[in-house]
């Protein structure tokens, strides 16, 4: 999927938004009693790396997923409410597009540890179209990408705590993040944070986005 997700924006230059909209399996202990969810973290079943995607909006709850190529059928190692075989893969993807948002969201159809029939797939297909507002959905990310030019690029931050390049990027992704986890303005946090070393700065923003999304 990487491949060709990679390919077809590398020859649509066009493309200003991309989503991804699927199904994923459930946690039946830790799951929310929610029809959509928005994939807020995502651990690799590979290689066990966990991604903060990213988030423009709120548009679901947000829930920490396993994400994994080979189907899962026990809750024995399963710590994440929901899992799915793409979102890690999409993230790799995207991440070669940095200026291009993007948004994940998934429709829980079964639970991690139970049997899946061939009839179900008709079944899944009406599933999503019954969980999605999808009026509603365009309008957001159209008030989404309405904001984009308006938005700070906080070079305030790059000035004030002499980021490198990597290190703004990384910062960059948590503040945007940070706004619409908690709805609100990052600049809030940098003032309650101001005098800190930058090292400490990007782990404790870290460290409060990330508990926030796994446990979700």
């Amino acid at each position: 999927m990487i491949g060709s997700l990679v390919a077809y924006l590398s020859q649509h230059a066009e493309i200003d938004f991309v989503v991804n909209i699927g199904i994923c399996g459930y946690h039946p202990e830790y799951a929310l009693n929610a029809p959509l969810i928005q994939v807020g973290h995502i651990r690799s079943g590979s290689n066990q790396k966990e991604e903060i995607p990213l988030l423009p909006f709120r548009f679901a709850p947000l829930g920490s997923f396993y994400s994994s190529e080979r189907e899962v059928r026990s809750l024995e190692w399963i710590l994440e409410s929901y899992v799915d075989m793409e979102s890690y893969g999409f993230v790799q993807a995207m991440k070669r597009f940095p200026s291009i948002p993007y948004i994940l969201l998934k429709v829980p159809v079964d639970a991690i540890d139970s049997a899946v029939s061939l009839d179900s797939i008709q079944k899944w297909v009406e599933t999503i179209s019954d969980s999605i507002s999808f009026q509603s959905f365009f309008e957001s990310i159209e008030t989404y990408l309405q904001k984009i030019p308006k938005r700070k690029t906080y070079e305030n931050i790059r000035t004030y705590y002499r980021l490198t390049h990597a290190e703004y990027s990384i910062y960059e992704k948590l503040a945007i993040s940070y706004e619409a986890l908690f709805q609100k303005d990052i600049e809030e946090y940098i003032l309650s944070s101001q005098g800190k070393d930058k090292k400490i700065f990007l782990q404790e923003l870290e460290s409060l986005i990330f508990p926030s999304l796994i446990w979700k």
